[in-house]
């Protein structure tokens, strides 16, 4: 009897530890392979929002999406767990790159974490149009391939002719890749235009999604701003009778038949979107200038206009006037 005890206590244990383990993001069981794929099939940067939902919830099922969501954070170098983090950040990040086209995983060589890697995916845009652009360029090469030595001087060639002539395909690739890009990305492609040597096309991609990110974020920003601009100027309006309420429908059935190509609201087009045109007092985009808190600090109490008057005594007279 007591040995059937000690076996149930034993079990119980087992089972508990066993449950501990499962519940750790940082375990890794047997099947947990550096070659697994989580879904069947791959993302090739047109299929991203399918991609993404089906790869999550495949990282759930191992719970693992900490790491690609930010909330499995890194510990201390210290930390006796630091390297079992790293482990395990490497193995999601090689079950995401096994489950990404050859194609794409070229642009994601520089990435250092799974975390990372998800971010970069994220702009399937750019993505997309890079991959657009390279399909293009494989179907050149394939009807007009670089021209071959077939005298075998090259062997002997000093000047690095042929390494002259990669470079000059390459700089021509990164060249039209740039200039398909919007006017949005001008100080980038400027950037990019002024280093020397040219940056590889890869190297060049990376750099515009972490720009993208950052411009991402500073819009956003804007908007938290210009909305909190508009609350507040509407807290410190006077308060008006029922019959002068503030009229909010001020846009105009003319002003509803417009939307703009760019932000995609209505009201007004893509040549009249503060988006683009920006505010004429900050130069900042996203806000207008009745809005721009800029301003606001700048323009401090309207002088009064009235005539002066001056207090002499008892007697009250104003300047100019007749005695």
């Amino acid at each position: 009897m007591s040995e059937e005890i000690h076996q149930n206590v034993n079990s119980s244990s087992q089972s508990k530890n066993s449950c501990e383990f499962y519940d750790d993001p940082l375990y890794l069981s047997s099947s947990d392979q550096p070659m697994l794929q989580l879904i069947s099939y791959l993302f090739n940067g047109n299929n991203f929002l399918s991609w993404k939902r089906d790869t999550y919830m495949a990282l759930i099922t191992k719970n693992k999406d900490g790491f690609v969501d930010g909330t499995c954070k890194i510990p201390a170098k210290t930390d006796k767990k630091y390297n079992q983090w790293i482990r395990c950040d490497l193995m999601v990040m090689r079950w995401l790159l096994n489950s990404i086209a050859d194609s794409i995983k070229e642009t994601l060589v520089y990435v250092t974490s799974s975390q990372e890697l998800w971010s970069e995916i994220e702009n399937a845009p750019l993505i997309e149009y890079y991959n657009r652009i390279k399909r293009g360029w494989e179907n050149i090469d394939s009807l007009e391939p670089i021209p071959q030595c077939t005298c075998s001087a090259l062997d002997s060639c000093t000047c690095q002719l042929l390494k002259r002539i990669l470079e000059r395909e390459s700089n021509t690739k990164l060249i039209q890749f740039l200039m398909g890009l919007n006017s949005s990305f001008d100080a980038v492609k400027t950037i990019v235009l002024t280093m020397e040597p040219l940056p590889p096309i890869n190297k060049a991609l990376s750099l515009l999604q972490k720009i993208e990110r950052q411009r991402q974020i500073f819009e956003a920003v804007d908007v938290l701003v210009e909305a909190t601009t508009y609350v507040g100027a509407r807290k410190f309006d006077a308060p008006q009778s029922d019959s002068k309420k503030p009229r909010l429908d001020y846009v105009t059935s003319g002003r509803k038949s417009k939307q703009c190509s760019h932000c995609h609201n209505i009201g007004h087009t893509r040549d009249e979107c503060y988006k683009l045109k920006g505010c004429s007092f900050c130069g900042r985009k996203g806000h207008v200038k009745e809005v721009c808190f800029k301003f606001k600090n700048t323009t401090g109490p309207r002088p009064f206009k009235g005539k002066p008057q001056y207090i002499s005594g008892q007697n009250v007279y104003r300047r100019g006037a007749n005695n």
